[in-house]
This record gives structure tokens, sequence and C-alpha cells, in this order.
């Protein structure tokens, strides 16, 4: 990003504070940089992986306070504390990622903290997702360090965590909190989250959803203009 100039908010935005915060707990390599972007232009303060402060909103001098999110949060789940103790200001969550590690698998711990909370499990289909994140950087030799296994060992450990999440996420909301769950395909049109997260008094408009190609670098459609480097957008109150 060096060299990248700041991209100043459209007239008249602010952020807003949510009604409820909103947690994408679908893996990397689900659209979640698309998702950021979203939520990011539609006014909803937005955490995407370790914060990304240069591109998703905040000045760098606030990101150097928690200088890798969801490092923070890993650290603060492995203490028994809140997930995103330290993280409050923001609303909006995705790609919960901490190198190999998929913080993701642990969403009974953020609904344990945040019981009044929105869980989307953003997918797509196994294959067209092992294919994704395989392309991805370094995913598979990280994970082969870190796990201590095989290439072809990591991508079946990918296979039986996704099967054992997708089941788990369904199981779990249908019985605790099903108003406050949905399952969206990243293949589906973006409009059927809009209206879920409107339903809920978060209003999110499906036309600053757009599919990025964020391995090879990440791309910022024209259009865009609420995402900005070191400028700070105001944020006005919220319910409660």
């Amino acid at each position: 990003m060096t060299g990248m100039q700041p991209i100043m908010p459209r007239e008249g935005f602010a952020f807003h504070r949510t009604p409820r915060r909103v947690y994408f707990i679908g893996f990397n390599k689900t659209a979640t940089s698309s998702l950021a972007i979203m939520m990011m232009a539609s006014g909803v303060l937005s955490i995407h992986s370790s914060g990304n402060g240069k591109l998703f909103g905040r000045p760098e001098s606030e990101q150097a306070r928690i200088p890798h999110a969801t490092q923070h949060m890993l650290a603060n789940i492995e203490a028994g504390r809140p997930p995103i103790l330290d993280l409050e200001d923001y609303d909006a969550f995705m790609d919960l990622t901490v190198g190999p590690t998929d913080l993701c698998l642990q969403f009974e711990a953020f609904f344990a903290a945040d019981p009044n909370a929105l869980f989307i499990l953003n997918t797509r289909p196994l294959e067209e997702w092992i294919t994704s994140r395989i392309a991805h950087r370094r995913s598979v030799k990280q994970a082969a360090r870190h796990y201590k296994l095989t290439a072809d060992q990591v991508i079946e450990k990918w296979r039986s965590e996704y099967h054992a999440h997708h089941a788990h996420a369904r199981a779990f909301f249908a019985k605790q909190a099903p108003e406050q769950f949905v399952e969206w395909d990243i293949r589906s049109p973006a409009a059927g989250l809009s209206k879920f997260l409107t339903s809920h008094g978060i209003p999110v408009n499906p036309e600053y959803y757009f599919k990025i190609r964020e391995t090879g670098g990440l791309f910022l459609p024209p259009p865009l203009r609420a995402i900005i480097a070191d400028v700070n957008v105001p944020i006005e109150a919220g319910p409660g």
C-alpha cells in the first residue's frame, strides 16, 4: 500500500453505532474483504482480520493501540476475557484469523460475551473454498509448519473443520438464538444479507458489495467513497 492516496469519505458521511454487533463467522476466503467494504461503506465501523487501519477506516495512531486485532482477540480468549475486550468501539467483525488459527471456530465464546449480537455464517462450496485458500499466500505451508502436518494433511484438516464448523454453527444457533443467525452463501445476491441486517436495525446497502480478488492484491471499486486512510470520520451515537 506504499504511496496509496487517502480515499476521502463522501460528503456528509459518518459511521453510526449499531443496535447490536455483527460477527461474520465464516472462514477467510469467503468474501470477507468484500463484506468489510460493504459494511464500512454502509457506515458500520468494522474490523477485518488484523485491523487493516490504512484501508478500513481508522487513523493509524488509533490502530497502534491494538496493532493486530485478531491476535488481541485470541489473547483475550486464551486469558478467559471477552474476545473483543478493548475493541468495543467496533460493530462488525470478519475474517477472524490469526495466521493458521481460525477464531471463527470459537464463535461460542463471542456469543457468550455478546449474546445480543448477530452471527452470519458466510460460506461457499467446500472445494471452491479449498482452492481459494490454497492460493492465498503461504496458507498451506504456514499451517503445515504450525500444526506439524504435511500439505495433504493440512488440506484434509481444513475439509474436516469446514464440515464440523458448519454443522456446529447451525445446531448451536438453532437452539440458542435462531433469529440472530443466518447462513449466507457468497454466490447469493447481497440483497438477502442486507434484508437480514436491516430487519435488525442495521441498514446495509447491497450496492456496496463487490467481488474482490484479494489474493492478487486488493482492488477498491471506484464508486466506493467511505473507505479512508488517515481521515477521522465522525461516529454518530446510536441507540442505547
